[in-house]
């Protein structure tokens, strides 16, 4: 499997980074590496996708972190002491005609709870 370090992606924005290492992954075959540290994740230039979620009342377009779409044998990996923080009304994770998915060794929060 490639690894992919997300770092190298970042320019202001963890939500493109992660479009960014997907893409040049090619959406399959890969380890994303987040190496340990806090990650603050808005949502102004994040994808966007109308979405149903089960324990909300309101469906809408919903911005989302990491759009796994159409991804193959991908593996979203922290380090040890790897944390992820949301801001506002921005959702983890959408998973979508994916097969073979990981997510490990992080931790997911908002900085301010709903």
């Amino acid at each position: 499997m490639k690894i992919v370090k997300a770092r190298d992606f970042y320019d202001g924005d963890w939500c493109v980074a992660v479009r960014r290492a997907l893409a040049k992954a090619e959406y399959r075959n890969c380890i994303i590496r987040f190496e340990a540290g806090d990650y603050e994740f808005f949502s102004d230039n994040a994808y966007r996708e109308f979405a149903c979620i089960s324990n909300h009342s309101d469906d809408g377009i919903r911005p989302f972190a990491f759009p796994l779409i159409g991804c193959h044998n991908v593996v979203i990996s922290g380090e040890p002491g790897t944390s992820f923080f949301f801001n506002g009304n921005l959702v983890p994770f959408l998973l979508k005609s994916c097969q073979n998915i990981r997510l490990e060794n992080f931790s997911i929060d908002w900085k301010v709870p709903f």
